[in-house]
């Protein structure tokens, strides 16, 4: 079921190889280098809603690192959102039930998990 999901900022974690959206937006961050890593930590310290979005392990990671860090900051309710647009890698290698437990442990972390989503337009 097609249904809007509302960012005020996207971090965009793919792991090892890079993909770049097709298109520029304000409020989509790659961490390249030391400077684009402060601008994100600027960024998601303002931001009410972060969306990571990945398929692989390092995607897991950087949402829950992003939940801890805003946490220690104070920030407990800015909502966070991990969401693949392919088969997730943890349930390719670990399977159907791991992905099951995984998702479990992000709902008591509050990151929403949003597995195989096809994104059909983004506005921003």
């Amino acid at each position: 079921m097609r249904q809007p999901l509302q960012f005020d900022k996207l971090l965009v974690a793919w792991g090892a190889e890079k993909n770049k959206l097709g298109q520029s937006y304000s409020n989509v961050h790659y961490i390249e280098d030391r400077f684009s890593h402060a601008k994100v930590h600027n960024s998601l310290l303002k931001a009410k809603n972060v969306v990571v979005l990945g398929n692989t392990f390092d995607a897991v990671q950087t949402a829950q690192s992003t939940r801890t860090y805003l946490d220690e900051c104070g920030l407990f309710k800015t909502e966070i959102t991990l969401m693949t647009t392919d088969t997730p890698d943890i349930r390719k290698s670990m399977g159907p039930s791991m992905e099951r437990f995984i998702k479990e442990q992000l709902k008591e972390q509050r990151i929403n998990y949003e597995p195989n989503v096809n994104i059909v337009k983004m506005d921003g």
